[in-house]
């Protein structure tokens, strides 16, 4: 299929005036007696405008991307799956009115998925993945590396008993730019079906958030030191580490009948090395001035969260939701 139209709403360009997409897009797929296969191509090129009405200047820009997707998976008469993937994708996108000239990624991604049906109460998920990353920015951004691979591998199992369901898994992830070592990120899940309308669970989760190129290699101007007149930038901090996040979780499903659904449930959880740029803390280098991300703070959140749900038919419903929560903030020392 090609097909032009006027798009003002991409994720990763700032259109400020007019914008004009051209797509290809390409999809084969394939069904056979065990294996489904399918094949996708697309190519995307954006022709932008961009008015400036501080020097009343027009510049024009052509971004493209373009992209290849493979993916196969078979089911066998046990119940259990497999499934491959694999994505390579090329960017290349102006960014006219956020400081960054251009923006070149190559992402390479290969997923390989195993669910296996031990019974019809007991089932285990395996995943492994591997993204690599080759970034290429303008001069505002000089990340640690331009190369980022990351691994993950995931474990997953469920289990049921009578009316309860246990699920235990754990995640294994590695970024190269990030620390050397492995992020290791447990879970679990505890449910109890009390009745055909009421529904009890909790869940504990360990998780982690890598910092992003941006927060490791910017470096763009954000202001003027008053009396020094000197420029102040901002920059990024190739030494920051993972933000960790521990969260608990309980809550409960009630269907007072057949068109209505109440949920509630409670939270609590702690942040830790969570990622900021501290404006108070200005240094002096190389005669400039700037300040940088570090991981300066610290988060304990808990709250509540009640949701009301009223169906009318297939097409209309009305939702009520009412969410408390109280964030405590503090700073690492």
């Amino acid at each position: 299929t090609l097909h032009t139209n006027s798009d003002k709403g991409f994720d990763y360009i700032d259109i400020s005036d007019v914008s004009t997409q051209k797509v290809f897009t390409s999809r084969y797929d394939y069904d056979g007696e065990d294996w489904h296969t399918r094949l996708s191509l697309a190519s995307q090129v954006v022709e932008l405008e961009d008015f400036n009405p501080f020097i009343a200047q027009v510049k024009d820009s052509i971004g493209h991307s373009d992209y290849f997707d493979f993916s196969t998976e078979r089911k066998f008469s046990d119940g259990s799956l497999f499934v491959f993937k694999t994505h390579f994708g090329n960017l290349d996108s102006p960014q006219l009115s956020s400081g960054i000239q251009r923006l070149l990624i190559k992402t390479s991604d290969i997923e390989s998925q195993y669910h296996h049906q031990w019974s019809d109460e007991s089932r285990t998920y395996f995943a492994a993945n591997f993204r690599s990353s080759d970034l290429s920015i303008s001069d505002a951004f000089n990340p640690p590396n331009n190369q980022i691979d990351q691994t993950a591998f995931s474990l997953n199992h469920q289990m049921k008993f009578g009316e309860f369901k246990f699920e235990i898994g754990s995640r294994a992830e590695h970024n190269s730019n990030v620390e050397k070592e492995w992020h290791i990120s447990p879970a679990t899940r505890l449910s109890y079906q009390a009745s055909d309308s009421l529904f009890f669970w909790g869940s504990a989760t360990k998780s982690f958030q890598f910092p992003t190129y941006i927060q490791q290699g910017i470096k763009i101007k954000i202001g003027e030191h008053p009396s020094s007149k000197l420029d102040i930038f901002l920059k990024g901090n190739d030494k920051l580490r993972a933000e960790e996040i521990i969260d608990y979780q309980l809550g409960l499903r009630f269907k007072s009948s057949e068109d209505t659904l109440i949920d509630f449930n409670v939270y609590y959880s702690e942040s830790d090395n969570i990622i900021a740029d501290d404006l108070a803390d200005i240094f002096f280098n190389n005669f400039e001035l700037f300040n940088q991300y570090n991981n300066l703070l610290r988060h304990q959140t808990q709250g509540l969260e009640l949701s009301l749900q009223k169906f009318y038919s297939e097409k209309y419903q009305t939702q009520f939701n009412l969410t408390y929560y109280k964030k405590n903030v503090f700073l690492r020392i």
